[in-house]
């Protein structure tokens, strides 16, 4: 019996090891999403800059301003979601944890959505272009995959694979320790 309990142990702590480079991949992944993101957005908004003088001009430019694009907003949504990531990661109360990974998860879940359905209207534009050059968030693209959104949209979609791993695992990590 003793030996059944040790082995328990063993595979409990590979589990737990796993849970945590999981939760660390995740961070990662987010980080990596948001360097990308926010990198992506500088170099726009110097060149709005550059080429309109200043960066309060909304309407009636030669690019658009980086404010107002959707890469702006998912490199917002990669800060508010790498913040709450980091502070799951540090909560030791699973009740709590299980909670804001749900949350988490579903923001996660919307940003990823939001990045797609860019993707999937920066293709629709490419295609009917006919071939012709299409102004996108990044500057111009003739394929989508100058498209700097497809990117981020692969960031998103593989921090929500991570993060549902995470609160499944949670969930059932859980029930085990209430029964």
């Amino acid at each position: 019996m003793a030996k059944q309990e040790y082995n328990g142990v063993i595979i409990s702590n590979i589990f737990m090891n796993l849970k945590k480079s999981a939760t660390i991949v995740q961070l990662l992944v987010l980080c990596g999403g948001m360097i990308f993101a926010w990198f992506t957005v500088i170099r726009e908004l110097i060149n709005f800059y550059t080429t309109e003088g200043t960066i309060f001009k909304i309407a009636d430019s030669v690019y658009r301003n980086p404010v107002v694009t959707p890469c702006f907003y998912g490199a917002v949504g990669f800060i508010v979601i790498i913040v709450w990531a980091f502070f799951i990661w540090r909560e030791f109360d699973e009740s709590k944890q299980i909670i804001h990974r749900k949350w988490h998860t579903l923001l996660l879940l919307g940003g990823t959505l939001f990045a797609w359905s860019v993707v999937t209207w920066e293709w629709w534009q490419i295609k009917q272009a006919a071939g012709a050059p299409v102004v996108g968030c990044s500057g111009l693209m003739d394929s989508i995959f100058d498209s700097t959104c497809l990117y981020g949209a692969l960031f998103y979609t593989l921090s929500l694979g991570i993060g549902f791993y995470l609160y499944k695992d949670a969930k059932k990590s859980n029930k085990i320790h209430s029964t």
